[in-house]
């Protein structure tokens, strides 16, 4: 039913163009017809920015400066999570059960690890 629609595998709401001839016409044509599917999006990610990142020194120390900040934040990141978790917060204000915890926090020190 997908192939029928145009539809792509695993995208349903994306529908495929139609390239029908595309192997029988000449390599121009092939050529035009692959041109004219690279939207700018496609141009940029796929032939200007490799050439900008890979094909010079400076585009690869970019990406790696770029990495190593992202690495940085990730780790003082992980650093400042803190376990702050309290049963209460899930039990409504009228129920017997908040009653219990009282009880508990009273007589038995708590929650607390």
């Amino acid at each position: 039913v997908r192939q029928q629609q145009s539809r792509a595998d695993m995208l349903c709401c994306i529908k495929v163009g139609d390239h029908t001839g595309v192997c029988l016409g000449s390599d121009e044509e092939k050529a035009q017809w692959k041109e004219s599917q690279r939207g700018l999006q496609n141009r940029v990610i796929g032939i200007y920015l490799p050439r900008v990142m890979l094909g010079s020194n400076i585009g690869k120390a970019v990406v790696a400066c770029i990495t190593v900040i992202w690495l940085a934040f990730g780790i003082y990141g992980c650093t400042k999570v803190e376990m702050n978790y309290n049963n209460e917060w899930f039990i409504a204000s009228g129920s017997p059960f908040r009653d219990v915890m009282r009880v508990r926090d009273t007589y038995f020190g708590g929650n607390e690890l």
